[in-house]
C-alpha cells in the first residue's frame, strides 16, 4: 500500500524544558489515511488538530488520534499510555525515550567522557585523533591542518571541542599537539566511530536494510525519528530499497505505517551475504567487518570453533576461506534467531547416485529433520557425493558447537549446505588427499574432464588463469552438482542474474561461451541463471585475484608430527597479515611438487630438492631474525613482481618499431609532427592527435631537464603505446635543450596502466643521472633493459 502524499511534519528546536513544537498543521487526507501519527512531547498531550496543556513533570502521554484504529473518521479516542522522557540529540530537538522505539542513544548528559565524545564530535575530529595516536613526536597545527585539509585555525577548534567533550586528551605543548595513544584508543573504542549516524540516502537505504532483516517489520515513524529526516526523505529510501531488494526477488509492503521485506528465506540470506559484500568493497572483508555486521554474534567464536574442528581432522583454510565460512555460518545463526531457518529440500540424488543442491526456498519456523536425515541422504549419494563422511563429520560437529553456544538449532539442510562449503573451501592437511586426481572420486572422471576443458579454453581465448586449487576443488564442485540439477529437473533460480547480465556484460559473455560448452560436452540445457552462477564463479575468483595482486602467496611445509603448524600460521598472520597469504599446508615433501601460482615457500625441515620459488627454514619457534629474513623475502619478491608488471607494460607499449634513435639536428615541431605521424600511421591515434599535443605544448612544457615528455590533454588514444627518440644531436624545444623525447598516448580503457607508468617514468627521466644513463642506450633492447632497471 502506497501512503499518501502529504507534506512532511516540521519541527522547531527543543526549548529549555526539553519540548519539541509541532510547527506543521496536518490535513484531513493524513487524519484519514492510518499515517498520522504526531511528534511526541513530554507530558500528557490530547491532538485534535493543535497541542493542548502539557504538564511538568508528567511521565506519560495520551495519543488521540482520529481515524487511526481503522483508518475511518471517527471520534476522537485514546489509545495508549506511553512511558516518556526528553533526550537530547545531537541535532539541539528533544526527543523522547519510549520503549517501542529501538536503537536510539541514551541521554548522555552526566555520562562519561567516552560515550559524550561518542555522540558529540565530528568525523573530522575522531581523525585527528588517529593522527595523533599514531605519531610518536608532537604534530604541528599547520601539519594536521595539511592531514585534515582544513585551516590552522580550523584545527585550534577541533582540538578545543576535543578537550571540551573530554578534557585533557589532547596536550598541547611548543613542538605541537601530542596525546597519550593508549587512552585515545580507548575513548575511540568506546566512542562511536566516524558515519554513525547515517548521512546520505544510500547510507539510510543500506541501514534500514538492516532494520528490516533483523526484524519482522519497523515503524516508517520510528526511522523518520532514528535517522533525523523528514517522511518524504524516508519515502525516498523506501523507493530505494525496492530497487534494491528487485534482483533477489524480494518485495516490500507498508502496511498501517509499517515496513517489511516480503520473500523467501534464502534470498534474504543472499540479501545479507550482499549488503555486507558491498560494505567489504572499501574495507575489503575481514571478520572485524563480520563482526560489525552481526554485533549480536560471537563471530570470534565462530572463527575459533571452526579452525578448532578443521585442524581436529587436519583440515586447512586460509584466511579468505575462513572468512567466507564464517561468513555463512553467522548469517546462517542470525537467520535462525530471527525464527527463519530453510527447509529446503536435501540434494537430491540422480540415477548415478550423484547428489545435487536442493532448489526449494520455504521459510519456516522451527521446522528440523531428524539428526540422521543428512547421513541418509549423503550415504546414498555413494562415493560420487560431493559432501563426503570427513566433511558431513565436521558440519555436524560444527553445528552442535554452534547449537550449543548460540542456543539454535541447524536442520539437516543447514547441516548438509555447511559440509558442501567445507567440501569447497577446506583442504585436507594432507595434500595428496585433496590433489586434483583425487577430485575425481568426488565429481568422476567424465564431469572432471569438462572442467579441465573449461579452465584451458577461459586461459587460452580469455586470458583468464583459473588453475588455482581452490577455485579448480570449488568449480568442478559446482559443474558437477550443475550437471546432475540439469538431469533431474531442478536449475536453481538466480536472483543476481539481471544484475550480473547488465553491470558485468563482459563476464556474462565469456560464462555464456563456458556455459555453451559445458551444454555440448554433457548434453544439458544451462539456462540464464545458471550462466549468472558461472559468472559468479569466475568473478569473485578474479575479484580475489585482483584483491591479492600485491600479496605474496606462500605455501608452509610442516610435517604433521610436529604439531606446531598452527603456530607458525599464527605468526605468519601477525607479523604479515597485509603482505603474505599462505595459500596452502603441505605435510608430505612429495606434494611440494604441486605448487601452482606460489611464490614462497616456507619450510619447518629442510628439503632435499629446488621447487622453483624462494625457500626459508623457519625455526619451530619462530624468532624475531625469523620475522626479519622473511620480511625482506617478501620485500624482494614484492619487488621483483613491480618488476616485472613495469617491464611487461613497457614492452608492450613501446614497440622496436616506436624506438629511434636520431643524429640530426631537429626542433620542437618537427619532432611531435614526426612521432605523431608515426603513430597515426600505425593506427594508434587519430588524425587530431597532433594538434591536442601541440595544445597541451601551448599550456605547459613538458621538458625535464633534458627530456621532454609530449602528450594530450585527455586519454583519447585508439591504442596504448610509447614513441620515443634518442638524440645524439640536441633538440630545440622552447628555450631547452633536449635529447630524449618520451611521447605518451593512451586509451581510456588502460587508464590504470597509464598511471602505474606515469609516475615512475617521469620520477626516472627527471633524474639527470638516470637520464643521462638512458641516452647512453645504442638500441632498443639496452633502452629497456636500462629503464626496467630504474623504475624498479
Amino acid at each position: 500500500m502506497q501512503p499518501p502524499a502529504f507534506p512532511a511534519p516540521v519541527y522547531s528546536r527543543g526549548g529549555r524544558d526539553g519540548s519539541t513544537r509541532l510547527l506543521h498543521r496536518y490535513g484531513a487526507a493524513a487524519r484519514h489515511s492510518g499515517l498520522h501519527r504526531p511528534r511526541a512531547r513530554a507530558g500528557p498531550v490530547s491532538l485534535h488538530g493543535r497541542c493542548a496543556r502539557r504538564d511538568p513533570g508528567s511521565l506519560t502521554q495520551r495519543h488521540t488520534v482520529p481515524g487511526i484504529l481503522d483508518g475511518t473518521p471517527m471520534a476522537n479516542r485514546t489509545i495508549g499510555t506511553v512511558p516518556l522522557r526528553p533526550l537530547h540529540n545531537r541535532r539541539g530537538f528533544a526527543r523522547l525515550d519510549t520503549p517501542h522505539i529501538r536503537g536510539q542513544k541514551p541521554c548522555t548528559r552526566n555520562q562519561p567522557a567516552t560515550r559524550r565524545m561518542g555522540t558529540m564530535l565530528s568525523d573530522r575530529e575522531f581523525t585527528l585523533l588517529r593522527l595523533l595516536a599514531q605519531q610518536t613526536k608532537p604534530l604541528t597545527s599547520r601539519a594536521l591542518a595539511a592531514q585534515l585539509d582544513v585551516s590552522v585555525r580550523t584545527v585550534k577548534t577541533y582540538v578545543q571541542r576535543i578537550n571540551r567533550e573530554a578534557p585533557g586528551v589532547v596536550i598541547s605543548g611548543q613542538q605541537g599537539y601530542r596525546c597519550d595513544p593508549e587512552t585515545v584508543r580507548a575513548l575511540l573504542e568506546q566512542g562511536r566511530t566516524p558515519g554513525d549516524t547515517p548521512q546520505t540516502n544510500e547510507e539510510r537505504t543500506v541501514y534500514v536494510l538492516h532494520r528490516l532483516l533483523a526484524s519482522d517489520s519497523v515503524d516508517i515513524f520510528d526511522l523518520c525519528e532514528q535517522l533525523f529526516v523528514s517522511y518524504s526523505t524516508i519515502k525516498g529510501v523506501v523507493s530505494a530499497i525496492r530497487g534494491k531488494l528487485s534482483p533477489f526477488h524480494l518485495g516490500l509492503k507498508l502496511e498501517n505505517n509499517h515496513l517489511q521485506i516480503t520473500g523467501r528465506e534464502r534470498d534474504k540470506r543472499r540479501l545479507v551475504s550482499d549488503l555486507l559484500y558491498n560494505e567489504a568493497t572499501v574495507n575489503f572483508l575481514d571478520l572485524k567487518t563480520v563482526q560489525q555486521a552481526f554485533p549480536q554474534i560471537d563471530i570470534a567464536y565462530i572463527e575459533a570453533c571452526v579452525r578448532s574442528v578443521l585442524g581436529a581432522s587436519h583440515c586447512f583454510a586460509n584466511d579468505y576461506s575462513m572468512i567466507n565460512l564464517v561468513l555463512h555460518v553467522a548469517i546462517t545463526i542470525d537467520r535462525i534467531q530471527g525464527g527463519r531457518t530453510v527447509s529446503a529440500a536435501l540434494p537430491k540424488v540422480s540415477a548415478r547416485g550423484s547428489a545435487s543442491e536442493g532448489d526449494g526456498d520455504a521459510t519456516t519456523s522451527g521446522t528440523e529433520a531428524a539428526p540422521d536425515q543428512t547421513s541418509g541422504v549423503i550415504a546414498a549419494a555413494g562415493a560420487d557425493s560431493a559432501i563426503g563422511p570427513q566433511e558431513l563429520e565436521m558440519a555436524r560437529t560444527i553445528a552442535r558447537e554452534l547449537e550449543r553456544h548460540f542456543n539454535v538449532e541447524l536442520n539437516a539442510t543447514e547441516v548438509s549446505e555447511l559440509a558442501l562449503l567445507l567440501a569447497s573451501r577446506t583442504t585436507m592437511l594432507d595434500y595428496r588427499t585433496a590433489s586434483r586426481e583425487n577430485i575425481e572420486r568426488f565429481v568422476g572422471a567424465g564431469c572432471l574432464e569438462i572442467v579441465n576443458e573449461m579452465i584451458a579454453d577461459l586461459k587460452e581465448n580469455a586470458g583468464i588463469d583459473l588453475s588455482e586449487h581452490e577455485f579448480y576443488v570449488r568449480f568442478a564442485l559446482h559443474v558437477k552438482n550443475l550437471i546432475v540439477r540439469a538431469r533431474t529437473g531442478g536449475l536453481s533460480k538466480n536472483p543476481l542474474t539481471l544484475q550480473i547480465k547488465t553491470s558485468c556484460p563482459l563476464l556474462y559473455d565469456t560464462a555464456v561461451v563456458e556455459a555453451d560448452l559445458l551444454q555440448r560436452r554433457a548434453g544439458i540445457h544451462v539456462n540464464d541463471d545458471e550462466i549468472a552462477y558461472i559468472a559468479f564463479h569466475l568473478g569473485s575468483t578474479l575479484e580475489t585475484q585482483k584483491q591479492l595482486t600485491n600479496k605474496v602467496k606462500a605455501v608452509l611445509y610442516c610435517p604433521s608430527y610436529y604439531n606446531i603448524d598452527a603456530k607458525i600460521l599464527l605468526f605468519l598472520n601477525r607479523h604479515f597479515e597485509e603482505d603474505l597469504l599462505v595459500t596452502n599446508v603441505v605435510t608430505d615433501e612429495g606434494d611440494l611438487g604441486h605448487l601452482a601460482g606460489a611464490e614462497l615457500l616456507i619450510t619447518t625441515v629442510p628439503v632435499n630438492a629446488y621447487y622453483g620459488v624462494p625457500t626459508y627454514l623457519v625455526s619451530i619457534v619462530p624468532t624475531e631474525a625469523d620475522r626479519a629474513h622473511i620480511r625482506r623475502m617478501v620485500d624482494d619478491i614484492r619487488a621483483e613482481k613491480r618488476r616485472c608488471v613495469l617491464r611487461s607494460h613497457l614492452e608492450g607499449l613501446i614497440e622496436p618499431a616506436l624506438f629511434e634513435v636520431n643524429t640530426r639536428p631537429l626542433d620542437r615541431d618537427e619532432v611531435i609532427h614526426l612521432m605523431a605521424e608515426r603513430l597515426h600511421a600505425r593506427g594508434y591515434v587519430t588524425e587530431d592527435f597532433e594538434r591536442q599535443v601541440r595544445e597541451r605544448e601551448e599550456l605547459s612544457s613538458t621538458v625535464y631537464g633534458t627530456i621532454a615528455l609530449p602528450h594530450a590533454l585527455r586519454l583519447a588514444s585508439l591504442h596504448s603505446s610509447i614513441s620515443v627518440m634518442l638524440s645524439r644531436a640536441p633538440i630545440s624545444w622552447g628555450d631547452a635543450k633536449v635529447n630524449l623525447v618520451v611521447m605518451l598516448s593512451f586509451s581510456k580503457s588502460d587508464q590504470e596502466v597509464f598511471y602505474e607508468v606515469f609516475d615512475p617514468l617521469v620520477s626516472v627521466l627527471a633524474n639527470r643521472e638516470q637520464a643521462s644513463a638512458l641516452m647512453d642506450a645504442t638500441d632498443y633492447e639496452s633502452f629497456i633493459a636500462r629503464l626496467c632497471e630504474m623504475m624498479e
